[in-house]
């Protein structure tokens, strides 16, 4: 579900507006965007969409303020796969401390921090407030496929881990991408852009774009660019904190954004990052917050670049400059058949050409829209798989509640759990125990007669058995083993026995 939220939306716009350390696109930072990323199973070094580095230049003097320093220093502080115990030092420890010291002392977390005390979200104390937040992004968490902490917050989306080897999941942060990029660890390839999203441009502060990092691949990852980590810091909180949603739509400055905010168990950030539906139109001269700097540009179109000189020639004369004599052709005015235009206020509350064709096609969804699109806007799944794939433990449980209860565990099994792991775990069960049963009654001599004449039906279900519990144990080893996401698996799967 998303949610659009016009409060949130002004207090987003607040602390945009107070992200005093943000970089500016063109001057202080400089990106090369270069060609569309291509389809990774096509993927290879000769179509790759962009044979250059992301960025071509960063004024690297920013990186010496209080908050980029105490950020900077906590980026090789973690083990990037996971399934790796995190090991945190009394250092490490110190410079958590530290870089939270710095963030409740800037603009935009004092903004959040009096809007969450207001709201009863967080306490008003600030040593309580930054233990909230460091419970919120640093404490340690067990992902998927791991027994011990081997993840936080603050890792996997500022820092970003590899699965497997092979697969890179969060990494939505372009300090940590200019640095590694910078290293050689990070090979980008290309912008990533679908039919419903904006084209990408080099002077936007989002982009989607798709990479490699140590062996690994992005198959397409979104992320503020210029921002301070400030910025990111305050918005993700007050996100996380504030909307129980996966997903919120915002409004602020040229940008109409869903924060799309997984929460793990209630207590950490699971992941979190944008993803850019629109680019706003603001004219200067009606915009009581234009500003010198140039924040707000009237944006061109990029496909038809003369367009716009066209109109302006064509365009009527002034109605000053018309003569006196022509002004009857106007008394339609005046005509209780011609109604007046409406006024300027009612005019200007309109809805835009975007938000009227997005209203006109969200009323053209059917009420039970087609699986295949409920998740297509999604590029982070494998942020929430272990919520819905479930552990070893959780599979074993269930697996011996079907093997020893038989059908009444096995049906209790689905009711209790909603996991990969459990349902395919009270499906093997469920076979094994199906394969006792056949076994106990073929010879037992207290069911004499049951299968004399018959012994096809015995093999049948012995059969049947066998099946099951080798369909769920080996179905349940794949998906731990695959590095696409399954979050959608619940939803597209009934029971997981077809």
């Amino acid at each position: 579900m998303i949610e659009s939220d016009r409060e949130l939306s002004a207090m987003v716009q607040k602390l945009w507006d107070n992200d005093i350390n943000r970089l500016r696109p063109g001057t202080d930072y400089r990106i090369s965007l270069q060609g569309k990323a291509g389809n990774l199973s096509l993927m290879n070094d000769g179509n790759d969409a962009a044979g250059l580095p992301l960025f071509t230049h960063v004024d690297e003097s920013i990186f010496k303020k209080e908050t980029f320093l105490a950020f900077i220093s906590l980026l090789d502080n973690y083990e990037s796969d996971t399934g790796v115990p995190e090991v945190v030092t009394p250092e490490e420890e110190a410079e958590n401390h530290k870089f939270l010291d710095s963030m409740v002392k800037t603009p935009a977390m004092k903004i959040v921090h009096k809007y969450l005390v207001a709201k009863k979200l967080s306490p008003e104390d600030m040593t309580q407030f930054k233990e909230q937040l460091y419970r919120i992004w640093f404490e340690l968490y067990a992902r998927r496929g791991s027994s011990k902490p081997d993840s936080s917050g603050f890792e996997h989306v500022f820092v970003g881990e590899t699965r497997s080897g092979r697969t890179v999941i969060g990494f939505h942060n372009w300090i940590q991408l200019y640095l590694q990029e910078k290293l050689g660890h990070i090979d980008y390839k290309g912008y990533s852009v679908n039919a419903n999203s904006p084209q990408p441009d080099e002077n936007k502060h989002i982009l989607a774009l798709q990479f490699s990092w140590k062996n690994g691949i992005k198959p397409k990852g979104s992320i503020f660019i210029g921002v301070s980590p400030e910025f990111e810091f305050a918005l993700y909180t007050l996100c996380f904190l504030t909307s129980p949603n996966e997903r919120v739509r915002v409004s602020f400055s040229l940008y109409d954004v869903e924060i799309v905010c997984h929460h793990y168990n209630q207590k950490h950030i699971g992941t979190t990052y944008p993803v850019l539906n629109s680019v706003l139109l603001r004219l200067s001269s009606f915009s009581g917050m234009a500003e010198s700097s140039g924040r707000y540009q009237q944006l061109t179109n990029e496909e038809e670049p003369e367009e716009g000189a066209q109109v302006a020639n064509d365009a009527p004369p002034p109605y000053s400059s018309i003569a006196s004599d022509n002004a009857a052709y106007f008394d339609y005015k005046d005509d209780a058949a011609f109604p007046k235009p409406p006024s300027y206020n009612v005019a200007t509350s309109l809805p835009s050409y975007d938000e009227a064709e997005r209203s006109k096609a969200e009323a053209s969804v059917p009420l039970v829209a087609g699986r295949d699109d409920d998740f297509v806007a999604r590029d982070d799944f494998e942020d929430a798989d272990q919520l819905r794939i479930g552990n070893d433990g959780i599979f074993m449980l269930t697996f011996f509640m079907a093997f020893l209860f038989n059908w009444i565990g096995f049906f209790l099994s689905f009711c209790l759990t909603t996991s990969a792991a459990g349902r395919y775990g009270a499906i093997s069960g469920f076979g094994l125990s199906l394969i006792k049963w056949i076994l106990i009654v073929r010879f037992s001599t207290y069911f004499p007669g049951y299968f004399d004449g018959q012994y096809w039906l015995w093999w049948v279900f012995l059969v049947l058995g066998f099946l099951l519990f080798l369909r769920g144990f080996i179905n349940y080893a794949k998906i731990r083993k695959m590095a696409d996401p399954f979050s959608t698996l619940p939803r597209t799967r009934v029971l997981f026995i077809y």
